[in-house]
């Protein structure tokens, strides 16, 4: 009688595999077949057009429909939630120092402790605070391809990332930030503000990362 969403299927075999080890799943569940496109990653999309120019040539899929062998024939950009992160979650948090906890919400400094978690509503007339945080990840992969991740557990965290990333004044202090803009990299966006038309994007971290 609820709809709920379990982090651990990201696909229609997943559904069909978890109905094929555990006998009493169909008694419980059932897939409501819901597709949607988050609001953050039409808007991505349209920042990243954008950035990218009119003469670019890229190709626009599913993260749950991608396959280990794209990983090893095309440079990947992905834009959206922690939770969506299916295939590329390993790599995406391999030699991090942040980790992400299981419900896919907030983020585990792993050496201090530290969590990093949203709070707040984004909504006109809301007053108090709003606080999000997003990540951006930079890794070559075993082929020798890059994989690009910018990713949130919310909208407002994602948009302000992409729309921060794809900027001049973004890329800029992302460059300085790191002194070699060819190395593997991570980064944390801290987004704060009280209502959507006063939102703040700062660099929170950004680290290099090895090999």
């Amino acid at each position: 009688l609820r709809e709920i969403r379990d982090f651990s299927i990201a696909n229609y075999q997943d559904f069909l595999q978890r109905q094929t080890q555990d006998s009493d799943f169909m008694e419980h569940y059932s897939d409501f077949g819901v597709r949607y496109l988050p609001k953050a990653t039409g808007l991505s999309l349209k920042h990243l057009a954008r950035f990218l120019g009119p003469e670019s040539n890229w190709t626009l899929g599913l993260s749950s429909e991608m396959e280990n062998t794209d990983l090893e024939q095309y440079n990947i950009l992905y834009l959206g939630y922690f939770s969506a992160l299916n295939l590329f979650k390993t790599d995406v948090f391999s030699q991090s120092v942040l980790q992400l906890h299981p419900n896919g919400n907030l983020l585990i400094q792993s050496e201090t402790g530290e969590v990093f978690v949203g709070d707040g509503q984004l909504y006109p007339g809301y007053r108090d605070r709003y606080l999000d945080y997003a990540m951006l990840r930079k890794i070559t992969l075993p082929s020798g391809n890059t994989l690009f991740a910018l990713m949130s557990a919310r909208d407002a965290g994602l948009e302000s990332l992409v729309e921060y990333a794809f900027s001049s004044e973004g890329t800029r202090e992302i460059e300085t930030q790191l002194g070699n803009s060819s190395a593997d990299f991570e980064m944390l966006l801290e987004v704060s503000g009280s209502e959507p038309g006063n939102l703040i994007s700062q660099i929170r971290m950004i680290r290099p990362t090895e090999d």
